[in-house]
């Protein structure tokens, strides 16, 4: 696998949305900074934007800002990175990746569109969660 696949937890960043790999080493880092926020831009639409928003607002209901960004964080203790082992590109031109979380054994999929020039999140079922 090449490097460029490899993606260790030290070397998270804000990485924006201009390819699918970008997008998705921006949602692994927000995620681990439990920034809300940018969790919520990697959305294609404006209605999974805020089914984003709302889910979280529910789920976190009375918790202070840091008390949610520790939770969410929390959810990336265990990996100590990641690594795309798969590519797909369909038909639509939506961009499916496949990545292998170091540390946790799992397996995950993110679906992502592209909006503009851009990369987000695909709505529906099959955009997975990162």
């Amino acid at each position: 696998m090449p490097p460029r696949d490899i993606f260790p937890k030290a070397a998270w960043a804000y990485a924006g949305f201009n390819t699918p790999e970008a997008a998705l080493r921006t949602i692994r880092w927000a995620t681990l900074q439990g920034d809300l926020k940018t969790l919520k831009l990697g959305y294609a639409t404006p209605e999974e934007q805020d089914a984003f928003a709302q889910s979280k607002l529910a789920q976190f209901s009375g918790k202070s800002e840091s008390e949610i960004a520790e939770a969410i964080g929390g959810g990336v203790n265990d990996m100590d990175g990641y690594r795309i082992v798969e590519r797909t590109t369909y038909a639509n031109g939506d961009v499916g990746i496949t990545y292998y979380c170091d540390g946790t054994g799992l397996t995950k999929y993110i679906r992502l569109q592209q909006v503009g020039d851009e990369w987000r999140i695909a709505p529906g079922p099959r955009g997975g969660q990162p």
